[in-house]
């Protein structure tokens, strides 16, 4: 279990994890005080708590053992309904300590298991990201857990982030606008101006304007595909290949093309929008490219290793194939709100979700998603899965 979630008010998430740490979201009905104890399969407990009293938050849990199952409980210690203030052993540090202490009552604990990653061996040699559709809008209005209004900001902050960092390189693959207007994208661009490293950005079903007519290609990237596509280009230890699904299907010559790269490479790194392989941990039927079943054929085939990252749905899910692994990306702008950064060291690509700053957010994300009845929208299919937003990939033995 990943998560306790009762609903948009009431839940104990765990949203990342590393060799060493963890990271919880969180929320409670009332202004509360929130306790977390984890305990390693070996029987070493860390504890943590808020400082403050929270109603939506996050936490995070270092110094845990790698490579090991962990079970984390939350407890949520709330001043009692007739309070109107915060209780001595709830208050602050600079708080009233004179203060007569107050009822409170408690809820849980609420469990969760997770576990660490194995710490990677060898030198660190680059540093990617994958925004999945930032659906970059000129909108002023909000829908469907959908945070439009503020796309662009959301986007430049991870920009930002990401030069802070020194990724090298940043991936998106389609749906950088959401209606394929040339008003959208300059916004993009300029929210994207704060990155200076190298971008590469294919076209998704949004990007083409009238979607209706599937034309591909029909969504000019000039600044971030200038080569046209598909495109190619040299990372070092690996290759980056584009496609352009943003019609809904992989076109013969782009075909050809991944069938050429994938004899030729060692490892290859694949961007498209739709999903080439079929999952079946996605409800919706439009995921995949109509040919997907010739395309999983040939990547079955290939004897070069191999990751797919692919949007358009933006469920965390991934699945694992002989040879190698399918990895739909979230996006920023819709619950779980967050993107995904890559460290590929000599042996092993490690994976992290990273979620965006603002927790107010993604917690107003996902209440949008609770209102909505369709399947497809709940906020814990859009969840995904822990396995597929934190896990390491050995470029010899396949993931983990």
């Amino acid at each position: 279990m990943e998560y306790t979630f009762i609903n948009p008010n009431t839940y104990f998430i765990t949203e990342n994890v590393s060799p060493s740490s963890v990271l919880f979201s969180f929320a409670a009905p009332r202004a509360s005080i929130f306790h977390i104890r984890t305990t390693s399969a070996s029987g070493r407990i860390s504890n943590a708590s808020t400082k403050e009293l929270n109603i939506v938050g996050r936490l995070e849990i270092g110094d845990l053992e790698e490579g090991l199952m962990h079970t984390a409980e939350c407890t949520i210690e709330t001043p009692s309904t007739h309070s109107t203030e915060v209780p001595t052993t709830l208050a602050h540090s600079g708080g009233d300590q004179h203060r007569p202490p107050q009822e409170c009552f408690s809820v849980g604990p609420y469990s969760v298991t997770f576990k660490t990653l194995d710490r990677p061996t060898g030198r660190p040699m680059i540093h990617l990201a994958v925004v999945g559709d930032p659906h970059i809008s000129v909108n002023r209005t909000n829908r469907r857990g959908r945070l439009f209004v503020e796309s662009k900001l959301l986007l430049q902050d991870i920009a930002e982030k990401l030069e802070s960092e020194q990724c090298d390189v940043l991936l998106i693959p389609g749906d950088l606008t959401d209606r394929g207007s040339s008003d959208e994208l300059k916004e993009a661009m300029k929210s994207l101006s704060g990155f200076s490293g190298r971008k590469y950005v294919i076209p998704g079903d949004h990007d083409c304007g009238d979607k209706q007519s599937k034309k591909p290609g029909s969504f000019r990237l000039s600044e971030l595909a200038p080569e046209g596509l598909p495109f190619f280009a040299s990372l070092g230890p690996f290759g980056v290949l584009g496609l352009d699904t943003s019609s809904g299907r992989l076109e013969r010559g782009q075909m050809q093309e991944l069938a050429r790269r994938l004899a030729e490479e060692n490892f290859l790194l694949i961007l498209s929008h739709y999903n080439l392989i079929e999952n079946p941990e996605i409800i919706d039927e439009d995921a995949c490219i109509e040919n997907h079943k010739e395309t999983q054929d040939l990547l079955g085939r290939s004897r070069a290793r191999w990751i797919i990252y692919s949007g358009h749905k933006n469920i965390p899910v991934r699945l694992n194939l002989p040879r190698g692994c399918q990895v739909n990306a979230s996006q920023p702008n819709q619950y779980p709100a967050g993107y995904i950064t890559i460290q590929v060291y000599e042996d092993t690509v490690v994976h992290q979700f990273v979620p965006i700053r603002s927790e107010a957010l993604r917690n107003y994300s996902m209440r949008m998603l609770a209102e909505d009845k369709s399947p497809s929208f709940h906020p814990i299919y859009r969840y995904g899965k822990l396995y597929a937003r934190s896990f390491s990939y050995s470029w010899k033995d396949g993931g983990s």
